[in-house]
């Protein structure tokens, strides 16, 4: 987490967007010029390269906009977490977005979202997202949710349960109400947005624009997702401190907790199973998918409607 979070006068309505970035050359100009097409509430673009070995500098530096700030990332804190506490910290909007380095947003998603921003109690407002190619073509069968409503309100027991936000460039958060709480915490390597979102929920209200498209998601051979075979046992430190950081906790009534523990259990192992499905890893989703009809039956039902969901395109 942020060691000192830094409050700073109210600046004018505005967003702030950090794209953190490691050797992200490929993309990182049409993450950028998609951002630069939002408009005049785009207040600055904060491009923080950790340590690429590419052309990736040159190709932010190329790029001429005032609003764009390519910012090093030379400390000695490690991981996404500290890359976007540092943008964090240089935020001047009263609005931040997180986006990643190889995704996009869609013509007018920052308008959209700004509009949906409800009264002084919102700690953020989001929308929805589609999958695309390396090669930016749409790729899966979200469209056959586009029916789902999402939660919004007082979303921490329902966030608690399962990370519905999945991806940081769906959403605005109010920028001095994620730097009150620290922003990210540092020492989590996997599921640490959800953790950073969970402890702005128990602040205030999320809002939820259905049928709200803002961000195309970029699934590739060298995403995360795809090179990294994730399993329950990496992202089990996250949900040790989501159920043991005193300001969720003290947030939800405490015979909820050990119900709502069980079920983001249960959501996180589905999730891992999932992940290995959409990265063609069959025999490894088969496995932990049988593992958790052997060992955790309990767990079944939600692994085998993920899966069912991912194997689909959804």
């Amino acid at each position: 987490m942020l060691d000192e979070p830094r409050l700073r006068s109210k600046a004018l309505t505005s967003v702030s967007i950090v794209i953190p970035v490691r050797n992200g050359e490929r993309y990182i100009e049409e993450a950028l010029e998609s951002v630069l097409r939002q408009g005049p509430l785009v207040r600055e673009i904060l491009v923080i390269n950790d340590r690429s070995t590419d052309g990736t500098a040159a190709r932010v530096a190329a790029m001429r906009d005032p609003r764009i700030r390519l910012l090093d990332h030379s400390s000695g804190r490690q991981g996404v977490s500290a890359v976007r506490n540092d943008g964090l910290l240089q935020a001047t909007g009263e609005w931040t977005m997180f986006l990643d380095a190889d995704d996009r947003l869609r013509d007018g998603a920052i308008a959209a979202l700004h509009k949906g921003a409800g009264d002084a109690g919102t700690v953020a407002v989001y929308g929805d997202y589609e999958r695309i190619s390396e090669t930016g073509a749409k790729i899966g069968r979200r469209n056959l949710i586009r029916a789902r409503r999402k939660s919004d309100g007082h979303v921490l027991e329902t966030l608690l349960g399962r990370n519905f936000i999945v991806n940081g460039g769906i959403m605005l958060v109010r920028t001095e109400a994620f730097r009150s709480i620290g922003g990210f915490d540092e020492t989590l390597r996997y599921a640490e947005d959800w953790h950073g979102w969970c402890r702005l929920a128990a602040l205030g209200t999320f809002v939820y624009l259905p049928g709200c498209y803002v961000l195309d998601y970029r699934v590739h051979t060298a995403s995360v997702m795809m090179t990294k075979l994730l399993t329950y046992a990496d992202c089990s430190p996250a949900i040790d401190a989501v159920f043991t950081d005193p300001a969720i906790v003290s947030a939800v009534a405490p015979d909820r907790l050990a119900e709502l523990r069980r079920k983001a259990e249960a959501h996180m192992n589905a999730y891992v199973v999932a992940q290995a499905f959409r990265a063609h890893r069959y025999r490894d989703a088969f496995l932990s998918l049988a593992d958790t009809m052997l060992n955790r039956p309990r767990q079944s039902p939600r692994a085998m409607l993920l899966s069912a969901a991912a194997l689909a395109g959804i």
